[in-house]
């Protein structure tokens, strides 16, 4: 018998053959390696090839730097082999025999298993047939016959003779391998009973031995050592024996029955390990078979019927289909009714069972099912006695459970449950047991889960390294090792949104897209791992502002979305990651196609989430946000309220203590903003307030997501200041900003924005105390916010915006010209990187142009105020953006035309008319809508006012009949009758009467909860309420009758109805009797006169009048209307009070002999004979003067001819429109009315 050190000599000859015959075949893959990998210099096959050289040198001279360099050579040629690539087992076998060779040289034990891993991962990658599978067998056979030789123990002396009888069945005769495979069982004999190895012969029951004898018995052990040391080659060994055997029998025999079961188990197993869709479509179908083949009341049939349910649910969570997971379930309550208690079996039948429910409440978020899971798996870790091997298993389960019950209602309780009971899992799991890294991965799952609600950073670097140490612990070629790897990136990217270091981010994505690359086509977690990596790229842009990150994510994301198949409970998740992609384009670029992909996608994923699952809050959440993005460009009141609605219902869904409850009451409160914004209604800034403030006061303080929530309270806090005034609502803001600001930590992505609104804070505290250190703070903040927001980020130009403005208030405190030039290049700079489609181009337009009027007042250059001219009349033209922003600008367009006589003055106004209605919008309470008459109206006026300089009369008439029109013409088309449409289109007259007299009815009852409030604190909140309900009708029937008008106005024959009428529709109201339309501008005053037979406008200058002269008149006659009121009798001395005759003479007899006897005069109207019917049409001051009461009082005046009575009988009407309704009605009606008003 050979000495050990000549046995150890001849192993040593044969390994070097078959590294020789290894280097020889990694040649041949020369080819292979050059198409299949980069040309870098680390490529594969230049590291092999030194690698190799330095082995030969090692075997040459022994130096051990060069087995060292050798060993680095294959690690380097291993990393940079893609893991699909033919050229990767090869690499593994090299790596693992330099290896081998360093555990002979170093004499260690534990290092063996190291190259034990690598060969059965490149086993595994060459099945039978695979020409290089003999060698591989005989190089595992041999590092565990070196490992036999120190340790003794049996199983690996049991794997030396199954890998060798394998090599030996798969060689032929005459080969080198065949030779080998001799020299080793040989070798491997003398070891068993030689006295140098100090170890009995092998056990009679020993594979080995049971693979001649007992080939039933061998398949058996060789899966019992699989499950238990997790070595793929027992695996592979097992169901080639069970193979053979079950074809061998007979399908009547017993033994065919416990072949198919245990062939199915095997399968089933290998399917978990190597990831063949086949593996797992053979294993159902031999289950199902052995189960139909097992009569009732067999002993094996509750075991059976255990392993078909677990290929059920297996197959589920491969393919997605319900029906897999309904059958997994009846089959799994059998077997665990079928088992009775304190059978071994029973703990395996209730894990089963219990996680199958676990599935169904993840697919279909159904709360029983989970609850179900909790009992079932508490059950199942109960009945197992401690020390069990499958304890740990059962324990994983429920821990699991607690965490998704966790998720699902938000209890910290249930977290704390499951990080307990998993950490029990892997305390009690030994090292090297192949399911450690499973649990470790739970575990930092979990415990990541506690930094994501309490936000405690130990948690945070606790879950990383849990993680990589599952990673650490799982092989290479493993199938769960991408899922590991992406749980590993999540919490990188957790990390980096907690501190903004971008290092963190870039690990996520390194580690996201090696857990891709692992994962091959089909794989279950490739879809997981697209949607992690596409959502890293899409905050890296969001970090960074670099496009390719988002046309990166896109593509991924969508891979992601087509991976996984319909019914997936992943499916919803990954079309929300996708939709928002799109929305982040769209912020980005403008591209309103992308905003249209987010929605749809958002309401896809909506759709298929099952009524009532945990998840459908999310999916609301985000198909909201889309809504606000698209109101925010297109400006549609529709998108708004469908926006809150939706965040209204993902909040309402959303139970408490849930830890997305204060995001989507975030995004909420943000969405009320808005629409107060829009609308201007107040009651929406407190609403919004009191959520964002509750969205506050629920996250903790340390969550990465606090910081944003405190900017969006604060800037709420900066509106109703702008509103109502009250300093303390300033001081909240700046203080609530600056806590943002101190929360977030340096190179955070947000840090830009939480900075920008605390300028903002500043600069509004500096505009109303005048503290220049206010001033000077903005500055320096915007500047900063500015100085952290990259080059190409989509927020930079907002950020440029907001620097611009304090410059230019700061040379208007201090009158240095550079802070103007600063002003003017930074606001340039925002306009230029402001993408055309916009909606803040045009308050930024505007900012800009205010830059060059106030140089222009400084300098007085005719160019500044041209380029205002042109930056303001872009502002107003262009069809997106705030109404109010817009139509501020047209304001500033027509100042500076007006102030050089531009010819774009008439433009400016026709751009301001068409956007002044729009202010007053009927969706409005009428309280509001007076407002933003009453701020706009002098606009009508003065548009009039230039349409006459310009000599366009019939021009001035129809913009004062749409300025007057906007809320008398709209009240009247609510209650009217619609008689052209209701024959035309009865359906659509139909529904719009219908919506017109709800929408008269919901103003009238707004009106009227405004005025009846009461004080009470119950009464007062359920007021508040239903003024809500009320403004949310009002607002919903308006958006509905809009739409309806859009229809209308597509039919044949109704383009301009309930439009704005054309001055020869406007002409044909007056044949009742002339039409006199008063107009008071700042530079003129006017009568324009209306006739029937006449088809032009009678154009009365009035030089004598002017606005400043009718508000004279008119503040006269509120003074003695107020002292008539006063004194209506005299008490004392029984008789009525004296009035001041001259002054109601003067008021009188200035408004005849300068506004009424032009007209008089123009229309050649005489005293003699029938009066005359004049209908007056006043505008601004005019409507609150006694018209028909004008003239010349006093004795010398008591002839006829010096007063309107005289001439005319009077009449008045609001609008042209309601004088042509009227006359419409009165043709129609015999009937005869009176109406009396008194004052």
């Amino acid at each position: 018998m050979l000495g050990a050190s000549e046995q150890l000599r001849k192993l040593t000859i044969t390994v070097k053959q078959l590294l020789d015959r290894s280097e020889k075949h990694i040649r041949e893959w020369d080819g292979i390696l050059h198409n299949s990998t980069t040309n870098a210099p680390n490529a594969p096959e230049d590291a092999t090839n030194h690698g190799h050289r330095a082995l030969s040198r090692y075997r040459k001279h022994g130096e051990k730097r060069d087995l060292e360099r050798s060993i680095a050579e294959f690690e380097r040629a291993l990393n940079t082999c893609l893991p699909n690539n033919p050229c990767r087992a090869a690499a593994q076998s090299n790596l693992a025999t330099a290896k081998f060779i360093l555990c002979r040289v170093d004499d260690t034990n534990a290092s063996y298993e190291i190259p034990l891993g690598l060969y059965r991962e490149a086993l595994a990658a060459r099945p039978v047939g695979h020409a290089d599978r003999p060698s591989t067998l005989i190089q595992l056979a041999a590092v565990y016959l070196a490992r036999f030789e120190k340790q003794g123990d049996e199983f690996d002396g049991a794997r030396v003779e199954a890998s060798l009888h394998e090599a030996m069945e798969l060689s032929s005769t005459d080969c080198h391998e065949n030779r080998a495979v001799s020299f080793m069982l040989q070798l491997y004999a003398g070891h068993r009973v030689g006295p140098t190895s100090g170890q009995s012969s092998v056990d009679p029951h020993s594979s080995s031995r049971l693979t001649d004898e007992d080939p039933w018995s061998s398949s058996a052990a060789l899966l019992k050592q699989f499950e238990q040391y997790g070595d793929l080659a027992d695996l592979e060994r097992g169901i080639g024996l069970l193979q053979k055997l079950v074809g061998s029998v007979s399908v009547w025999e017993e033994g065919y029955h416990v072949g198919l079961g245990n062939l199915g188990a095997a399968l089933l197993w290998r399917f978990e390990h190597v990831g063949e869709l086949s593996d797992l479509e053979d294993a159902t179908s031999t289950l199902r078979e052995a189960v139909d083949l097992t009569p009732d009341g067999h002993p094996d049939k509750p075991s059976r019927l255990n392993n078909l349910g677990s290929s059920f649910i297996t197959r589920f969570k491969r393919l997605g289909e319900l029906s897999d997971l309904e059958h997994a379930i009846l089959t799994l309550r059998e077997a665990a009714d079928l088992t009775p208690d304190g059978h071994p079996d029973k703990e395996s039948s209730l894990n089963n069972l219990g996680n199958s429910f676990r599935a169904r409440f993840k697919r279909l978020g159904e709360l029983s099912d989970l609850e179900h899971a909790i009992l079932t798996l508490r059950e199942a870790v109960d009945v197992t006695p401690d020390g069990h091997l499958h304890k740990p298993s059962g324990l994983n389960n429920l821990g699991l459970s607690f965490r998704a019950r966790f998720g699902c209602l938000g209890e910290l309780s249930d977290l704390e449950h499951a990080i307990s009971t998993l950490r029990e899992a892997v305390d009690l799991t030994p090292d090297g047991h192949p399911h450690k890294p499973s649990y470790l991965n739970n575990l930092g799952n979990s415990i990541r889960a506690r930094f994501k609600r309490l936000g405690e950073l130990s948690d945070l670097e606790h879950a990383i390294s849990t993680l990589r140490e599952a990673i650490d612990l799982t092989p290479h070629g493993h199938p769960d090792k991408p899922s590991r790897l992406n749980n590993l990136g999540l919490s990188f990217r957790a990390r980096f949104e907690r501190l903004g270091e971008l290092s963190d981010l870039e690990h996520a994505i390194s580690t996201h897209r090696e857990a891709v690359d692992l994962a091959p086509h089909g794989h279950p977690d490739k879809p997981g791992g697209l949607n992690n990596l596409g959502l890293s790229f899409i905050i890296r842009f969001e970090r960074l502002g670099e496009l390719s990150d988002l046309e990166h994510a896109i593509p991924t994301l969508r891979e992601a979305v087509d991976l996984t198949p319909h019914g997936h409970p992943d499916k919803p998740s990954h079309l929300n990651i996708l939709g928002n992609s799109f929305r982040a384009r769209f912020g980005c670029l403008g591209e309103l196609s992308d905003l249209e992909h987010a929605i749809s996608t958002h309401r896809e994923a909506v759709d298929l989430t099952p009524h009532g699952h945990h998840d459908n809050p999310r999916g609301l959440n985000n198909l909201g946000n889309s809504f606000i993005a698209r109101f925010e460009r297109l400006g549609e009141l529709s998108d708004l309220e469908y926006a809150i609605s939706t965040l209204r219902e993902a909040v309402d869904l959303t139970p408490d203590g849930h830890p997305h409850k204060p995001s989507y009451l975030n995004n909420l409160g943000n969405s009320i903003r808005a629409r107060f914004e829009c609308l201007g209604e107040l009651s929406d800034l407190e609403h919004a307030i009191s959520t964002l403030r509750e969205a506050v006061d629920l996250i903790p303080l340390v969550h990465p997501h606090k910081p944003g929530m405190l900017n969006n309270l604060g800037l709420s806090f900066i509106t109703r200041f702008e509103r109502l005034g009250e300093l303390s609502d300033l001081e909240h803001a700046i203080s609530t900003l600056r806590e943002a600001v101190d929360l977030t930590p340096d190179g955070h992505l947000h840090k830009p924005s939480c900075l920008n609104n605390l300028g903002l804070s500043f600069i509004t505290r500096f505009e109303r105390l005048g503290e220049l250190s206010d001033l000077e703070h903005a500055i320096s903040t915007y500047r900063e916010a500015v100085d952290l927001t990259p080059h190409g980020h989509p927020h930079k130009p907002t950020m440029l915006n907001n620097l611009g403005k304090p410059f230019i208030t700061r040379f208007e405190r201090l009158g240095e010209l550079s802070d103007l030039e600063h002003a003017i290049s930074i606001l340039r700079e925002a306009v230029d990187l402001t993408p055309d489609g916009h909606p803040d181009k045009p308050s930024r337009l505007n900012n800009l142009g205010l830059s060059f009027i106030t140089r222009f007042e400084r300098l007085g250059e005719p160019s500044d105020l041209e380029d205002a001219i042109s930056l303001y009349s872009h502002s107003a033209s262009v069809p997106i953006g705030p109404i109010s922003i817009r139509f501020r600008a047209s304001r500033n367009w027509i100042l500076c035309a007006r102030h050089m006589h531009h010819p774009s003055l008439l433009r400016a106004y026709s751009i301001a008319m068409n956007l002044f209605p729009q202010l007053a919008w009927i969706g409005l309470s009428l309280t509001h809508r007076y407002a933003e008459l009453k701020r706009g109206a002098d606009v009508v006026r003065e548009a009039a006012a230039a349409a006459l300089d310009s000599g366009f009369p019939e021009l001035a008439v129809e913009w004062l009949e749409q300025g007057h029109s906007i809320v008398w013409g709209e009240l009247l088309q609510l209650r009217s009758s619609y008689d052209q449409l209701s024959s035309a289109h009865p359906d659509h007259a139909r529904r719009l009467r219908e919506l017109s007299s709800a929408l008269d009815d919901a103003s009238a009852t707004r009106e009227k909860s405004l005025s009846t409030l009461e004080s009470t604190d119950d009464a007062m909140q359920r007021a508040t309420q239903t003024l809500e309900q009320e403004a949310n009708r009002h607002r919903t029937l308006a958006i509905e009758r809009d739409k309806l008008l859009q229809e209308i106005r597509r039919l044949p024959g109704f383009k301009r109805f309930l439009l704005p009428k054309d001055f020869p529709q406007l002409r044909a109201s007056t044949h009742s009797g002339p039409v006199v339309m008063l107009n008071a501008a700042e530079t003129r005053c006017d009568a324009l006169i209306l006739l029937a037979d006449v088809d032009h406008v009678i154009h009365v200058p009035l030089p004598n009048f002017n606005l400043h002269r009718s508000v004279g008149l008119q503040n006269m006659l509120g003074r003695l209307l107020g002292h008539a009121r006063a004194t209506p009798f005299d008490d004392r001395k029984g008789r009525a009070a004296t009035r001041d005759a001259g002054s109601w003479e003067t008021l009188l007899s200035t408004l005849f002999n300068g506004v009424i006897k032009p007209v008089l005069d123009a229309l050649a109207f005489s005293t003699v004979g029938d009066l005359s019917r004049i209908f007056w049409c006043p505008t601004g001051p005019f409507v609150f003067l006694p018209i028909h009461a004008a003239g010349l009082y006093g004795t010398q005046y008591s002839s006829p001819g010096h007063k309107v009575s005289d001439f005319v009988v009077s009449s008045y009407v609001p609008t042209l429109s309601i004088l042509a309704q009227s006359n419409c009605r009165v043709a129609h009606s015999n009937d005869l009315r009176l109406l009396l008003v008194g004052q």
